[in-house]
């Protein structure tokens, strides 16, 4: 699916290289206006709050700017609120890590932990590039893609074990899978951090090498050659990313991973791609500039187009052809224009008398012939006034 990362940026009515303090004051502006306590519209405040939340945060911002809004939900970033803030500076000050463990005060205890469990991590997103030619994104394609991906071992079912046998506790952590350690600040301020057991991965058990499964060497996961078919739409544009939800990674104990796809365009040796338009460069002689011509463009889906230009061409003039450029991604019968810039090539020489040196005369507008160019000698510097003109050579 195509990625929509412009609806935050339209709801707060800014560009997307906008700067932190033009989002800011964006937003004040807009909130007094739509504030409920003010009259405004309370849904409409609600989603300038919304683009606001995401477009202040760099982070969230990144997230969002490459994957749009189905990025934030699969970011497993908690939605943020005034108190989660201020757990945010805390962690900056005193370095917490992924939001597991509380910090003691005195008698006061903060509890900066959140609810995990092993069924609710994400397996990491394969990240993969497509390459496209400008005629397939002109006229959209279908491309088949090949992942390996981790799936659990289908003979062991995803223990890792082999068959009656059961993994022992693991000792390091007594099978909680998680290690406690405490770190002090200073006089009654202390931290208390949970993570990861690295002696059984966070698992709480542990499997003897006889016991391992003797397909996946207890690693309870398998690789899977996985062909896939994606539909690229007409129009995209370059470094465009697509998300394909749960089909990525499969491993056990955890949830399907993300394909996350960048489309990037191949240069074309004819076209220019700017936005929705085409650009062509074209190179005519200055017979042609003043005379008029015809050539011929075939596009990109093939068709055929005769270009006549009945009028004088100026040098780097730029023809524009309506509707003949790039079709525009989420209405594809709307195209951009067909730019054609022309660059009448000089000649380097003086033209010898013939019919080109009398047609240019002609579209030049002379009604007599120039008299033709006399040799004078630099030794005499008389011989370089003639009829009171000074000679420049």
């Amino acid at each position: 699916m195509s990625v929509d990362n412009n609806a935050y940026y339209q709801t707060l009515g800014i560009q997307k290289k906008a700067t932190e303090a033009q989002i800011k004051k964006a937003y004040r502006d807009q909130a007094k206006v739509n504030h409920p306590d003010k009259g405004g519209n309370q849904e409409k405040f609600k989603e300038i709050s919304e683009a606001y939340e995401v477009l202040s945060s760099p982070e969230k911002r990144q997230i969002y700017d490459k994957f749009g809004k189905e990025g934030l939900n699969r970011s497993n970033e908690p939605a943020s609120s005034g108190f989660s803030d201020h757990i945010n500076i805390f962690r900056d000050i005193f370095g917490f890590g992924e939001g597991f463990g509380e910090m003691r005060s005195g008698s006061q205890t903060f509890n900066f932990s959140r609810q995990h469990s092993s069924r609710s991590v994400k397996c990491p997103n394969v990240h993969h590039i497509i390459n496209l030619s400008l005629e397939d994104i002109y006229k959209g394609t279908r491309v088949d893609a090949n992942f390996d991906l981790d799936i659990p071992c289908t003979t062991c079912q995803g223990s890792g074990l082999k068959s009656n046998v059961d993994p022992r506790l693991c000792q390091n952590c007594h099978g909680s899978g998680k290690m406690v350690y405490t770190r002090v600040f200073g006089p009654g301020m202390m931290q208390q951090i949970h993570t990861e057991c690295n002696k059984c991965n966070g698992s709480g058990k542990i499997i003897n090498d006889a016991d391992k499964c003797v397909i996946c060497n207890g690693n309870k996961n398998t690789k899977m050659k996985k062909k896939i078919t994606i539909n690229i739409p007409p129009g995209i544009t370059d470094n465009q990313n697509m998300i394909i939800g749960n089909a990525g990674h499969q491993r056990a104990g955890c949830l399907p991973g993300d394909i996350l796809l960048t489309l990037k365009q191949i240069p074309h040796n004819y076209f220019k791609r700017q936005g929705n338009d085409l650009l062509v460069e074209k190179n005519i002689t200055l017979l042609e500039a003043l005379s008029g011509f015809q050539f011929q463009i075939t596009q990109l889906d093939g068709e055929k187009l005769l270009i006549q230009c009945k009028s004088v061409v100026q040098n780097n003039q730029i023809k524009r052809i309506i509707n003949h450029g790039m079709p525009h991604q989420n209405n594809p019968g709307i195209k951009g224009c067909l730019l054609i810039k022309f660059t009448v090539i000089f000649p380097t020489e003086l033209l010898k008398d013939g019919e080109e040196k009398l047609s240019l005369k002609e579209h030049l507008g002379c009604q007599r012939l120039m008299q033709p160019l006399q040799d004078y000698s630099e030794d005499n510097p008389e011989d370089k006034m003639k009829n009171g003109l000074r000679i420049i050579i």
